[in-house]
């Protein structure tokens, strides 16, 4: 077997241009002893010195509850978990000693990441982590004051970075306020979903409802869209006669009618004008076709 191995060696080495015609000086061979030393050395410098530290620190305390528990060293799915829970009643790093853990078992036990990946040890994972967790801590709202008290530096110290930080403050705090107000559906039915999908988020966010932008819609080209609700909120109307958080029983675009509701409670003045530069494209009489809108 080793004078088949060396001559096919040989005629590898002969394929691949490796049997030059002159003679050259080759590496001197090792002692194979030497050699595996020589690997082990470079595998224990595969890591800081620091870090081989911490994953002893890991294989250590695993070792001890083993040890301490009665328990076999094979670091089953219960077994990873029973150390996890035992390790959270004390210290929140528990489950990052696992790393170290698998440094030095995986050798002896080649199924480690497949219990590390079990479901069990996974779940107590996430349930120590949110028993160790550190209370939330949440900073204090930003305010129409604070946006006021940044406008007011920078009249006093004019200089164009403090002006720049204000507009952008008061764009980001206008624009927060408006997350949500569009939502966009693909793939919607025409016939089955569109109206149904509009009545029910008008039903149950009354006011408050975001528009809904229909797009890719079976059996109409690319492009063709559909946008329900536009005038459904009263804050995309910036017209506010009701407290927000007064309880609307009905539509706020029925409440808001002029017919309904007195003029001196409507804050923005209505204006009729004959005429706007708004584009505007209409279609009448025998000139509508519903043809372009089919595929």
């Amino acid at each position: 077997m080793g004078a088949f191995a060396s001559v096919m060696e040989r005629v590898l080495l002969s394929a691949l241009g490796g049997l030059p015609s002159a003679p050259r000086v080759a590496r001197p061979p090792m002692d194979l002893a030497d050699l595996d030393t020589r690997t082990l050395s470079l595998q224990v410098n595969s890591i800081e010195h620091s870090t081989s530290k911490n994953y002893a620190t890991g294989a250590r305390d695993y070792i001890n509850f083993c040890l301490h528990h009665s328990l076999p060293l094979d670091p089953t799915p219960t077994t990873l978990s029973r150390y996890i829970a035992y390790s959270s009643l004390f210290i929140a790093s528990g489950p990052k000693y696992l790393t170290g853990i698998r440094h030095f078992l995986q050798d002896i036990y080649p199924e480690f990441d497949a219990n590390r990946a079990h479901a069990l040890v996974r779940t107590t994972i996430r349930g120590a982590k949110k028993a160790r967790a550190d209370p939330v801590q949440r900073k204090l709202p930003l305010r129409l004051a604070h946006l006021q008290s940044f406008v007011n530096v920078a009249h006093c110290t004019g200089t164009y970075d403090d002006f720049l930080f204000a507009v952008l403050l008061s764009c980001a705090f206008y624009g927060c306020h408006r997350m949500g107000e569009l939502v966009q559906i693909d793939g919607a039915d025409s016939h089955l979903e569109l109206s149904a999908l509009a009545e029910m988020v008008t039903a149950r966010y009354p006011g408050t409802e975001p528009a809904i932008l229909f797009d890719n819609i079976p059996g109409y080209r690319k492009g063709f869209r559909v946008l329900s609700g536009a005038a459904n909120s009263y804050r995309r109307l910036a017209q506010d006669p009701f407290p927000p958080t007064a309880a609307m029983s009905y539509r706020y675009t029925h409440a808001i009618s002029p017919r309904r509701l007195p003029r001196d409670r409507l804050r923005v003045p209505q204006t009729l004008l004959r005429d706007s530069k708004l584009p505007s494209s209409s279609r009448l009489g025998r000139s509508l076709r519903f043809r372009p809108f089919l595929r």
